[in-house]
């Protein structure tokens, strides 16, 4: 192939004997463009040369015709690319104004810059500049095939002694010099053409998955919310709807005489991404450890199943189960995740030298929360982010004529508070949902026979388990949710099958070293309607289950990112009717799948264990316990519940693998992937990780306080969890 150097120094001349050295490419070097003869390809590699020289030189092969690649010197760091093929990629221009991302007014800022030079080679490390010459030689000797890989077309390549990057340049709307571009037809533009396809479609892909929830602006849209009830319910639904629909008038309406209960909440790795993912309430996660302190939860220890001593382990890094099942017996070596919570060890090892190097981008994580602080968090966040606050109890609701919508709420001070749209956070009294507009409840009394809870906290030895530790006893199961100070825990209980005096008897025999308790009393089910005429519920005001697999604030978040998705106009019924057998499914599967944690649990023979085995509904789960009786693990091959994704966490095949595989249900088991001394490997070599690992005691305030930038990793990085799991 052809080639001109178009150089004004030494790095002209570095580029053209690397190029011909590849046997492929022959070159001519020329000071200017009046200079250069036919090629098939224009190497431009000047320096010491204005901006505004450097776009005319652009603009002139452009004019002319000519494919070409630009090469600058940007301080100590040498930037090639894109190939400029006129007509079809990305220019100079386009590749400078991308430099000012969403500024408003980039063109200006560019024109700024003609005035200022590029850079000298006398500044760039010689083996910096010889690397630039040989890379760029050898993508330039197959410009007429698309490599995978290698994107000369639709990149531009930074060379630097720091670091080598890419950056996907694709024409720009805002340049000037493209629109007088004369196109070409040829083998390298064929080629520039289909890399250009590829890259439209993974741009295209991200804006389908970035895609923005706001309703266009139109007359019948909701312009004002008014939340009831603040809680942990209350400030998130006040925050997902201020981050996600800026446009909305976002007011929360609480009582201060209302206090909050200091309790711990476990979550899921949705709480996670909620927070910090940026497309979503995007907090910074130093100053959320820092305020909060919340403590990490790798997933769920059990000491439930078949026999009375023994656990399994439900972390939240998934994994194939099969080969844990047939080559160990149980799954608890299935993950890193897994075998950490069997050490009770965080994800961050110990490099020795006071070096620590994270796990937290490849290892799921969830939080231990404690409420009070989590919500005053909350609350001095939505205070920063303009949402409105009234401190106010209201008295009552006033319907509208036909008692289908809210009108306005009467406050204790007999104001009137009247919003287009009303958010009932306000908890098991369901104010609105029920109270005002009478949907109906359907009750899981049939599935879930627990009704009752006794709340406690509990010193520790000093042992912070990075778990939620879901213990059966004789009328229900205890949970224990481990922070800094101590552990939480709490009795889910039967009322029909235990007294409240029994029940404390027991969890104090069980837990001798409880503090003061409280008692609390639930009910499990759903209402008809998650958005009913000019309401929509949220959290408990909706539907609650009972604590087992930390399902409460899971389900917020799916709530909420589900009514922001499709966030309906005042006037649309079809979508709102979408959303109410939407979410009712969601809440029926988390139904079934708590379900068979009750009926299978063989660990003990009381009245209540006999009776949950014998009477629990599971009609829901019974088509996939059929299939896993048929062939286990039902995550070991594609599901038939699902085409890819499952639409709940709780929902996936994996989900009822663990529980039904932990208690030991009998199943036809497929077939090892691995060898039994393949997998023997793994797990050593997993084992040999979990013993530099460190301690969550020690790696909580390491990460807070001493290098919080492992923290910042965690959500920077590409390649986190955080990130990929946004997308469902």
């Amino acid at each position: 192939m052809q080639m001109t150097v178009v150089g004004n120094g030494e790095f002209g001349s570095i580029v053209a004997r690397a190029c011909d050295a590849t046997g492929a490419l022959s070159s001519t070097i020329v000071s200017g463009p009046d200079e250069c003869v036919d090629a098939d390809l224009t190497i431009v590699a000047v320096e010491d040369i204005t901006i505004g020289k450097l776009l005319e030189l652009g603009r002139t092969l452009l004019a002319t015709g000519r494919t070409a690649l630009i090469i600058t010197v940007e301080g100590d760091d040498v930037v090639a690319g894109p190939v400029v093929v006129p007509g079809v990629t990305a220019c100079l221009e386009c590749r400078l104004l991308r430099s000012f991302g969403d500024q408003p007014d980039a063109t200006g800022a560019l024109a700024k810059l003609a005035p200022f030079s590029t850079g000298s080679t006398a500044d760039v490390s010689p083996a910096v500049l010889d690397e630039a010459a040989h890379v760029v030689a050898d993508a330039m000797s197959g410009l007429t095939r698309v490599v995978p890989g290698r994107r000369p077309f639709t990149a531009a390549a930074v060379f630097s002694a720091r670091r080598r990057d890419r950056a996907t340049i694709l024409p720009s709307g805002l340049c000037g010099s493209c629109p007088h571009a004369v196109d070409t037809d040829t083998p390298i533009a064929r080629a520039a053409l289909a890399e250009l396809s590829e890259e439209l479609a993974v741009e295209a892909l991200g804006a389908e998955l970035g895609y923005s929830p706001r309703p266009a602006l139109h007359p019948d849209r909701y312009r004002s919310v008014g939340i009831l009830g603040g809680g942990t319910a209350g400030y998130l639904a006040a925050m997902a709807l201020r981050a996600r629909i800026p446009e909305l008038e976002v007011t929360l309406i609480e009582s201060s005489k209302i206090p909050i209960i200091s309790v711990g909440e476990a979550t899921t790795p949705e709480m996670v991404k909620f927070l910090h993912a940026p497309p979503l309430l995007g907090f910074d996660i130093v100053d959320f450890h820092r305020r909060v302190r919340p403590t990490f939860k790798l997933g769920v220890q059990f000491v439930w199943g078949r026999e009375r001593k023994g656990s399994f382990n439900y972390p939240f890094q998934y994994a194939p189960l099969i080969d844990a099942v047939v080559h160990d017996g149980d799954i608890d070596t299935q993950c890193l995740g897994s075998q950490l919570m069997c050490a009770d060890r965080a994800p961050v090892v110990d490099g020795a030298n006071a070096a620590m190097h994270s796990l937290l981008e490849t290892v799921r994580f969830a939080y231990h929360l404690d409420n009070e602080p989590f919500v005053r968090f909350l609350s001095e966040e939505a205070a920063s982010r303009g949402i409105k606050h009234i401190d106010t109890t209201v008295d009552s609701v006033v319907s509208t004529p036909d008692g289908e919508e809210i009108d306005y709420l009467v406050t204790e001070e007999g104001q009137h508070l009247k919003f287009d749209l009303y958010v009932d956070a306000s908890g098991f009294r369901s104010v609105l949902m029920d109270g005002a507009l009478g949907s109906p409840f359907t009750s899981f009394a049939g599935s879930l026979f627990t009704d009752s809870a006794i709340a406690a906290n509990e010193a520790h030895d000093g042992v912070v388990k990075p778990y939620t530790r879901a213990e059966t006893l004789e009328s229900g199961w205890c949970w224990t949710i481990p922070f800094e100070d101590s552990d939480h825990i709490g009795y889910v209980y039967s009322s029909a099958f235990s007294t409240p005096d029994e029940a404390l008897a027991e969890m104090k025999r069980s837990h001798p070293g409880m503090g003061e308790h409280r008692h609390v009393r639930f009910r499990s089910g759903r209402h008809e309607h998650f958005f009913k005429g000019n309401v929509v519920a949220i959290g408990n005001a909706y539907a609650f289950v009972e604590p087992l697999e930390s399902t409460a604030l899971h389900m917020v978040i799916r709530e909420l990112e589900e009514l922001t998705n499709h966030f309906p106009l005042k006037h649309d019924t079809m979508t709102k009717d979408r959303l109410n057998r939407s979410m009712n499914g969601l809440w029926d599967q988390l139904r079934w799948f708590l379900a068979i944690h009750y009926k299978f649990n063989r660990r003990l023979d009381t009245d209540f264990w006999k009776a949950v085995r014998a009477d629990a509904d599971i009609s829901g789960a019974e088509e996939r316990l059929g299939l896993f009786r048929e062939r286990a693990p039902l995550s070991d091959r594609p599901s038939l519940f699902y085409s890819v994704i499952p639409p709940d966490f709780f929902s996936s095949d994996h989900a009822f693998d663990t529980i039904l595989i932990g208690q030991r249900v009998d199943a036809r088991l497929g077939s090892p992937r691995s060898s039994a001394e393949e997998w023997d490997r793994k797990v050593a070599l997993r084992r040999k990780i979990v013993d530099r690992t460190i301690g969550q005691a020690e790696a909580l305030p390491l990460l807070r306080d001493r290098e919080p930038e492992l923290l910042r990793r965690f959500v920077d990085s590409p390649h986190s969890w955080v990130h990929h799991w946004t997308a469902r």
